[in-house]
């Protein structure tokens, strides 16, 4: 009898990235210095992870969409 539920998500977004032309790392320190939003390169993750970024969604929903916002401004994504 299994008494543990099987996990249905994470509060974590693992983006894809690879559309800006940018390395990961290159990208984790534009959002920083751009948005002044903290994100993890995917490339800590292993050679697998380049060309995402991971985004840990561990706050309020409207620090959350401040954070999306700061960086739907910068011109990373466009």
């Amino acid at each position: 009898n299994n008494k543990w539920k099987k996990p249905e998500g994470t509060f974590y977004i693992f983006a894809d990235i690879r559309d800006t032309k940018m390395t990961s790392m290159d990208i984790w320190e534009y959002i920083l210095d751009k948005a002044h939003v903290l994100v993890l390169p995917g490339s800590g993750f292993g050679a697998a992870g380049e060309g995402f970024i991971r985004i840990a969604n561990t706050v309020s929903i409207p620090i959350l969409k401040e954070a999306f916002d700061r960086i739907e401004k910068t011109d990373a994504f466009r």
